[in-house]
């Protein structure tokens, strides 16, 4: 595909199984590059955001696991799953 095409309507499945159509517009081809801030600016900061939230998520379940109780019945004491 070449810059500035647009393909013809196509078929697939989304995540919720429904069949939709989509219509592909090749905007720009960028060229191989080591990654810097002029260029990648929207890829880094998302990147960069995602890595907060997670650690943010992560440092908030270190704490609250101290704050619950959990109880396993003597049946499943043994199930590999809840080790």
């Amino acid at each position: 595909m070449k810059v500035g095409n647009i393909t013809k309507p196509l078929i697939y499945q989304d995540k919720a199984g429904e069949k939709r159509m989509r219509i592909v517009y090749f905007k720009s081809k960028t060229p191989p590059h080591v990654v810097n801030l002029e260029m990648d600016y929207q890829q880094i900061q998302s990147s960069a955001l995602i890595e907060k939230k997670s650690r943010l998520f992560n440092d908030w379940l270190g704490k609250a696991k101290q704050d619950f109780y959990l109880y396993i019945d003597e049946k499943y004491k043994d199930c590999s799953i809840l080790k």
